[in-house]
């Protein structure tokens, strides 16, 4: 569903960017992580199903998605030396929240006041996603690291020109749409993280 909704998303851009002069700018950028890497497994370690919170009874599972609730964000006001990092604004999940929802927090960066898209994966005074922390997590079989808390940030989320797809120029100037998924999903016994951030300028 979100996929799609990015898709018609992406062509009502290329449509008003070919329309009203290049004055749309959008971003479409997605990362997958690999979580066992990240809990310093070994390579040759496999899961076959994960379960979400600290709650006794959770649910086991092979898959989980997170959607974000549709955010409208401001403009970021004035250039000020040596710029304007932009504002941190927290999504929230689309539908009912729970205890096991794959993220417990989520927070983004829209417009800066400049250039918007990073040309050098760096991300300073640039879109990006600020802070992604995940739910506790707690793998099967029990030999594999879980539990922790892992969180990402501007340095593995940063839409840039090198890796993503970027319509229009590199600067939003002014209020954005934007959208986030996440999904985890067991894939040949890895638990695979996969994160979609959208940007574009609002109509």
């Amino acid at each position: 569903m979100t996929n799609a909704k990015n898709l018609l998303l992406t062509g009502l851009v290329m449509i008003l960017s070919g329309s009203c002069g290049g004055g749309f700018t959008s971003v479409e950028m997605t990362r997958r992580i690999d979580l066992l890497d990240a809990f310093g497994s070994r390579p040759t370690d496999r899961v076959t199903r994960f379960q979400l919170g600290n709650e006794l009874g959770a649910p086991w599972l092979t898959e989980v998605q997170w959607t974000s609730e549709f955010r409208a964000l401001p403009a970021a006001g004035g250039e000020s030396p040596p710029c304007n990092d932009g504002t941190k604004y927290r999504l929230r999940k689309e539908g009912e929240r729970t205890s096991a929802d794959l993220f417990r927090y989520v927070e983004v960066i829209g417009d800066t006041g400049d250039a918007d898209i990073s040309d050098d994966r760096d991300c300073s005074c640039d879109t990006h996603v600020s802070r992604l922390l995940l739910n506790a997590i707690n793998f099967e079989p029990s030999t594999v690291a879980g539990l922790a808390n892992l969180e990402y940030g501007k340095e593995a989320l940063c839409p840039n020109e090198l890796d993503d797809l970027v319509l229009g120029g590199r600067n939003f100037d002014g209020p954005v749409d934007v959208d986030l998924t996440g999904s985890l999903r067991v894939i040949d016994g890895r638990a695979i993280l996969e994160v979609t951030y959208f940007v574009r300028s609002a109509g």
